[in-house]
């Protein structure tokens, strides 16, 4: 089993995702096989980053510490986070690795027999990532590292709710922006019926 503190932790979210992307190259030619093969590709590459960036969280920075990145925006620094965000779930370590690999895990299977759309291939498969990532990071120790904070963010969450905005990953992001990306095609194809464009 890969281990966080070992430095193969880099490249073992990786290794892990490189399977699916092999498996994808066995679904045919043509566009289809293309697309689910492209969609696999980015699941890989995206696990393989977050992975690779908390590896590197472990011996680069220090908990409790902030490093600024982009001044005001967004800053470096080491969190173990026994639960999600703002703590919730701590504990509760079963129930978040199954919760995370399951939809991971579930999204893959689906972006392997289901053709679809580049971009909404592109959104399942960071949430796909995302979720393997924070899933097998918890699976292993029983904590996911964390190593991004905004400023900006939780200037806003003290205004709204007298919270700082939690400290968060990429596997985070990726979960975020590929849930973004579905909401606005939805709310653009639901547009698009109401408003049919006219001949």
């Amino acid at each position: 089993m890969c281990s966080r503190a070992s430095p193969s932790w880099g490249g073992c979210c990786g290794a892990v995702a490189s399977v699916g992307a092999a498996s994808s190259r066995r679904t045919g030619g043509g566009v289809r096989g293309d697309s689910r093969r492209w969609a696999w590709l980015a699941v890989a590459a995206a696990l393989g980053l977050d992975g690779w960036l908390k590896w590197w969280s472990l011996g680069a920075l220090g908990e409790g510490q902030f490093q600024p990145l982009i001044p005001g925006l967004v800053s470096l620094t080491l969190l173990f986070n026994p639960g999600a965000a703002w703590g919730l779930l701590s504990g509760q370590t079963e129930l978040l690795v199954a919760v995370r690999l399951g939809v991971g895990l579930g999204l893959l299977g689906y972006l392997l027999y289901r053709p679809l759309p580049p971009v909404r291939a592109a959104a399942l498969a960071l949430v796909a990532a995302g979720g393997l990532g924070n899933g097998l990071d918890k699976l292993l120790d029983g904590t996911v590292v964390d190593m991004l904070y905004s400023p900006l963010l939780s200037a806003a969450t003290q205004a709204l709710y007298r919270q700082d905005y939690p400290v968060f990953n990429l596997a985070d992001v990726w979960v975020v922006l590929g849930v973004a990306v579905l909401l606005l095609g939805s709310v653009g194809k639901q547009s698009s019926k109401e408003n049919p464009a006219r001949p």
